[in-house]
This record gives structure tokens, C-alpha cells and sequence, in this order.
């Protein structure tokens, strides 16, 4: 296997290359996998009948049994499969089924907003609609939740596909086409591997050492540093993505660059929904994302960071390389921004609110009990006692990733509200690990805030455990455990140790090993 140089090696200033290509090109490429459902005639009817498809749907938040209905058919039988969602997805979702996805997603809308615009909240009561079962439905596939199922899927390979949030993902203009969420772990000579050992050898081989000065160097760019300043967002967004580029590109951004990749912690939140949702919007929310991927790309152009990309590339085998090379760059900036930046912010987000004493906006709220540290002197204190696991117990409560998307490995008869239904292999499956944090069969008194439980480690927040075993042996067991996850812990303790004036944060295991392939 080839070896690609560091970033230290490979910020040499480069002479313009044509194999680098066009970032605009790229993102404007021709549209991959469009449904007929979400053709723009579809979505010309969908606005001439729309005031059918609102009535109809807003009830379903009032009886369990319609949103069932609605998308998974009334009973197991072909004519009532047909028109629900589940009968469109099982068809291709052709064009004459469309009205079964307008009243999929609306009534999925209304349960979303019911539950407060809360991710983890949406979820258990969509769990709850379906019977408290194994499995729920939700967009174009089944759901999965209790710690036992998640962790099976975590230990196994993925056959993942193009789909994000148990749907098909509009790329390449909302999603970077092969970016390494996407791609499945189906062995030692997968896409996958290849392209997770050139990132280690690239970008993460030199992050530890500017993790360990992270500290200092946010402390001459916060000068005053107080917990209160957290509470604005845009200022926690700031700190957090210039941390992130540092760490990545031995770069320190400056207040344009900054505002670039901060913006992706709002754009990113517009993910969640398909094609269909999107060109119901006008493609809105796209047009943000394609501007946003050209001017992140213009930032590695801006410091003279391509050659970090060509060293990648050239690291690949044949069959791997992306023409243009440019493709790459945006692929690897789309993971680190999307998951690294959005998840690193949100993580520190979360535990700037408890030690306040305070719930984030976006939580669950009513199932978080922060009653064992009543003020934030008490939470302060037991943060100085362990940061490391004061950060790990809060994200498990509040995690940054909700859920991630794989495909089932075989043909399956689920039961869902009830009644049985047939999933052939390569469904799209969900599993949440918000909920898997949450299993009372695996965590005692799984709602309360307590830093000091036995049971901490068993969390999968970043896509499995870690923290009892050794490093090389947590990604053996979690193949896709995420690569960035003690960057995250550090970024997140460097900004919280300097908001409490705390001299003494947790040692950090080592990240950047030669040759480890943990995966997002």
C-alpha cells in the first residue's frame, strides 16, 4: 500500500495542475439516482394539490394508526402495501406513486414539529407509533434502536449506499458523491480502506502533535475567556472551526475563512430531506450546500493546500483515484466539515450547557436529569475531576450524531405496528444511537448525568465504544468507529478547560496512528 505525505510535507506552495479540475464543475455535475417521485412534474403537482395532501396528513399527529397507515399500509396485504410509502419505496418509487410520499413526509413533518424540531424526541415517538418494537419505519427504510442491535451492526461490515437519514441522498449537489460515509467496509481491499488509511496517513498524522498546543493557541485568540461567551453560538462556532482546521491543516484561520466553515453547522442541518423535499424548496437549500462546498474548496486553494490532495490521490490504487483530483479534496473536506466540524460544535455546545446547569434547545429535554450536580459550581467541579468523561457521559445523553444509515445484509420479515411486513436485503436500515445510549437492559438509570457510571464506556456515540480496550483493538471490534473522535475530545476539553479555567484536563489517547482505519 502506498504511503502519502503529511500535511507538514505537503503544503509546498504547487504550480497550477490540471489534473486539479473545477470545484463548480464538480458540484453541478449531471444529478445520480433521481426517483420519478421527485421529478419537477411531480413537484408541479404536489403545489396544485397541496391543500389535499395538508389536511389529509395533519391528523395522522393525532392517531398513531393513520401515520402507520400512511407509511407502511393499513394491513399485509399487496393493495394496502401499495399505497404507502413503503409500497412506493418497494416499487422505485415511481411517478404515479408519488401522492403515497407527499403524505409520508408531511406526516412525518407535523410528528417533527410536534415533538418540539427534536431529532431524538421524533424518533421515540415514531418508535412508540409502531408498537414500542424492535423496528419503526421512517422515509425509505426500517429504524432499529435497543443497544443489542446497534452494536451488532457497529461490530459488522456495512453494505452502505448514497443515503443519508434512511433515504436516498441527492448528489452530487446537495452530497459529495463518494464521501467516506457512503462508502461500505466490505473488506481489505474496499474503497473504504483505502481511502481511511490515506486520510490517517495524511491529514490525522500530524494532528496529535497540534492537538497537544491547541490550548495555547486558542487562549491568543480568547483572550477573556468565560463560560458565558459559549452561549453564543456564532463565537462557540468560530472557536470550534478554526480548532478544527488547525488540528487538520496546520492553518489558522482567518475571521472570512472562519465564517466559510463555521456556516457548515447550519447547512448541514438541511440534510435531512430528499430530493422531493428539496425541489418542493426550490432547491434552496442545495444551491447553500454547492456554494458552501465551492468556497471551502477555495480555502485549501486559498493556502496552498492541493498538494496534500495529490499525495492522496497518487496513494490510491488506479481503480480508486478520482479525475479530478479536485473530486477528492471535496469528498474529504465534505466528511471532516460535515461530521468533524458539525460534531466537534455540538459536542461542545451540549457540555457548555450543562455546566451552566442548562439543556441545549435541540434536546430531549424532559428525559435529561442534570439533578446530581444542581449548580454549576457542583458541575465544575466534577468536570476538573475528569474531563474526559464529563465530555463522554454529556454526549451520551445529547450526542452530535442522532442516527447513521447502512442497508440490511439479508432478506428480512419485520414486524412493525403489529403486522408483519418483507424487507428485502439492501433496505435501507437506520440505527440510532441516541436511543442505544439510552437502553435501560445496558444503562442504569439511563436518563440521569453522571460522569462517574460504570457503565460509560459501553457508549456508542461515535459509532461504538471506546476507552477500555486499546486503541487498535476498539477499531477491530467498531470498523467504523469514528476516526476523529479523540480530535473531538480534545478540541471540545481545550475550549471548556480554558471557559473554567481548569489546568489540569484528562490525557487524551493517541489519534493518529500509522495504519488505523476507524471509520466514520
Amino acid at each position: 500500500m502506498s504511503t502519502a505525505r503529511s500535511v507538514e510535507e505537503s503544503t509546498t506552495p504547487l504550480k497550477e495542475d490540471s489534473r486539479w479540475g473545477s470545484i463548480r464543475e464538480v458540484v453541478n455535475a449531471p444529478l445520480i439516482d433521481v426517483a420519478p417521485d421527485s421529478w419537477w412534474i411531480s413537484i408541479l403537482f404536489f403545489y396544485v394539490t397541496m391543500l389535499l395532501w395538508i389536511v389529509s396528513t395533519v391528523p395522522a399527529i393525532c392517531c398513531s394508526c393513520l401515520f402507520c397507515a400512511y407509511l407502511i399500509g393499513q394491513c399485509d396485504c399487496g393493495c394496502a402495501i401499495m399505497f404507502s410509502t413503503l409500497g412506493s419505496v418497494q416499487r422505485g418509487r415511481p411517478l404515479w406513486l408519488a401522492p403515497n410520499m407527499y403524505r409520508g413526509w408531511l406526516s412525518i413533518l407535523w410528528a417533527f414539529l410536534l415533538n418540539g424540531a427534536t431529532r431524538l424526541r421524533l424518533f421515540k415517538w415514531e418508535w412508540k407509533a409502531f408498537g414500542s418494537g424492535q423496528y419503526w419505519y421512517h422515509g425509505e427504510g426500517v429504524w432499529c434502536w435497543s443497544y443489542a442491535d446497534v452494536r451488532k451492526i457497529l461490530q459488522g461490515v456495512q453494505e452502505r449506499h448514497s443515503a443519508f437519514g434512511c433515504v436516498r441522498a441527492p448528489i452530487p449537489d446537495m452530497f459529495a458523491t463518494n464521501n467516506l460515509v457512503f462508502l461500505p467496509n466490505t473488506g481489505p481491499e474496499s474503497e473504504w480502506k483505502y481511502v481511511r488509511f490515506a486520510l490517517h496517513q495524511t491529514i490525522l498524522a500530524d494532528a496529535e502533535k497540534r492537538m497537544k498546543l491547541l490550548k495555547t493557541k486558542l487562549s491568543e485568540e480568547w483572550l477573556q475567556p468565560k463560560m458565558s461567551d459559549l452561549n453564543d453560538a456564532t463565537f462557540l462556532q468560530g472557536l470550534v472551526a478554526k480548532s478544527c482546521f488547525w488540528v487538520y491543516f496546520n492553518v489558522w484561520l482567518d475571521d472570512a475563512g472562519t465564517e466559510v466553515i463555521a456556516r457548515w453547522n447550519t447547512a448541514a442541518k438541511m440534510c435531512i430531506f430528499p430530493r422531493l423535499v428539496q425541489r418542493i424548496a426550490f432547491n434552496l437549500f442545495i444551491s447553500r450546500m454547492k456554494a458552501l462546498r465551492e468556497e471551502t474548496v477555495g480555502l485549501i486553494e486559498k493556502h496552498e493546500l492541493q498538494k496534500l490532495f495529490y499525495d492522496m490521490n497518487d496513494s490510491l490504487p488506479a481503480q480508486y483515484r478520482r479525475t479530478p483530483v479536485v473530486k477528492l479534496c471535496d469528498e474529504i473536506m465534505f466528511v471532516l466539515c460535515f461530521a468533524g466540524v458539525n460534531g466537534a460544535t455540538a459536542g461542545a455546545s451540549t457540555c457548555a450547557s450543562f455546566l451552566q446547569c442548562k439543556k441545549p434547545a435541540e434536546s430531549d429535554a424532559d428525559n435529561i436529569d442534570l439533578s446530581n450536580y444542581p449548580s454549576p459550581a457542583d458541575m465544575e467541579a466534577i468536570y476538573k475531576k475528569n474531563s474526559m468523561r464529563y465530555i463522554k457521559e454529556a454526549l451520551r445523553l445529547d450526542p452530535p450524531v442522532t442516527s447513521a444509515t447502512t442497508s440490511l445484509a439479508k432478506d428480512e420479515t419485520v414486524s412493525l405496528a403489529g403486522s408483519s411486513r418483507f424487507m428485502e436485503k439492501g433496505t435501507l436500515n437506520q440505527y440510532v444511537l441516541s436511543m442505544a445510549n439510552r437502553d435501560e437492559t445496558e444503562f442504569a438509570n439511563p436518563s440521569l448525568f453522571n460522569p462517574e457510571r460504570q457503565d460509560l464506556d459501553k457508549a456508542v456515540t461515535w459509532n461504538g465504544s471506546f476507552g477500555v480496550e486499546s486503541r487498535a483493538q476498539d477499531e477491530q471490534t467498531y470498523p467504523r468507529i469514528c476516526p476523529g473522535r479523540y480530535i473531538s475530545l480534545a478540541i471540545i476539553s481545550a475550549i471548556l478547560d480554558l471557559a473554567v479555567g481548569n489546568e489540569n484536563s484528562s490525557e487524551t489517547m493517541s489519534l493518529a496512528q500509522p495504519g488505523c482505519l476507524g471509520c466514520v
